[in-house]
């Protein structure tokens, strides 16, 4: 027990130390392995690379720009349900805003940047931004869960790994997810005890649902950029739609790494294993990670003057 003790007190002291050690070595481990692959595979890439069919490209990067817009309005309903009383151009430049902040080296920046845009615009309660920040981050990342359980389940989804899943656990985790989600959308209320707002659980719930319609036409928009490279058939889409998910899931719980750089990208390589070559699964990756970050930045320019709006709002106040 005294030995548990002075491990727990020297982490705490050098914390800081041993976040930048770990997100070296997971930024280092991550991206060794998309180097690796890509280098010693190269000569089965060029190829396709020569033979890359552009409109299917564009009709990926147009999906997710689609994609990024669910997610803006996810947020506006999020917030809604839980009283913040947020317009909806206002929410989703509040959203594409914070989005770009994501790629700041440090914890969680994009939540941070949200929590406080929300405060300068709305002047909210602390916990109320909190909840409506944690709820978008419960309802985004197990209703992701639960879509690749789902996909699992309805197509009996055979990965690539060693030990085969049974088909009866993706419904379990499926059901685990929506479970969790419904409780957590119950226990809201209690948490805003006190507060003078107007709860609104059905729009939390229109909310996980316009996040799920954004999984699948983000699912759709690496569907069809993975297309423009290699032969696919559309009976590869729910191993891509669970690839496309897991990664992502993972690319936001691992806050330390700036957006899951690296390691959303190599978990989607490994997970599309079977349906691309790992080579062809690495290209396919990074193009996704290219038009995301081209989706946010189109995004965030469309609703530049509204920020630039409630930048001046901010200077106005006493």
């Amino acid at each position: 027990m005294i030995y548990f003790k002075k491990i727990v007190t020297w982490v705490s002291k050098n914390r800081p130390v041993l976040e930048k050690i770990i997100t070296i070595g997971v930024l280092f481990l991550s991206l060794s392995f998309l180097i690796l692959v890509l280098s010693k595979g190269w000569y089965e890439v060029v190829p396709y690379l020569k033979q890359i069919n552009f409109l299917l490209l564009l009709a990926g990067l147009c999906s997710t720009f689609v994609a990024l817009l669910l997610g803006g309005l996810m947020w506006w309903l999020v917030q809604k349900g839980v009283g913040l009383g947020l317009g909806l151009y206002e929410s989703i430049a509040i959203q594409f805003t914070s989005d770009i902040s994501k790629y700041i080296p440090g914890y969680a920046w994009q939540y941070m940047s949200k929590a406080y845009l929300v405060n300068r615009r709305n002047k909210a309660p602390a916990r109320q931004i909190g909840i409506a920040i944690v709820s978008e981050f419960i309802l985004l990342t197990l209703g992701g869960a639960g879509f690749a359980g789902l996909l699992g389940w309805i197509y009996k989804l055979d990965l690539p790994i060693k030990w085969q899943i049974p088909h009866w656990l993706w419904l379990v985790i499926t059901g685990s997810c929506l479970l969790v989600i419904l409780l957590w959308i119950i226990w809201v209320p209690r948490l805003l005890v006190g507060q003078r707002i107007s709860y609104d659980g059905k729009t939390l719930w229109l909310a996980m649902i316009v996040g799920l319609i954004g999984w699948l036409i983000f699912s759709l928009a690496v569907w069809l950029i993975a297309r423009s490279l290699f032969p696919l058939r559309w009976d590869g889409f729910p191993q891509v739609g669970f690839a496309l998910a897991l990664s992502g899931i993972i690319g936001i719980v691992v806050i330390f790494v700036p957006n899951g750089i690296g390691v959303r990208e190599a978990t989607m390589t490994l997970l599309l294993q079977g349906l691309l070559p790992l080579p062809i699964g690495v290209v396919v990756s990074i193009l996704v990670r290219l038009s995301v970050i081209l989706g946010e930045l189109v995004c965030f320019m469309l609703v530049f003057r509204k920020v630039k709006q409630m930048q001046a709002y901010w200077q106005l106040e006493p």
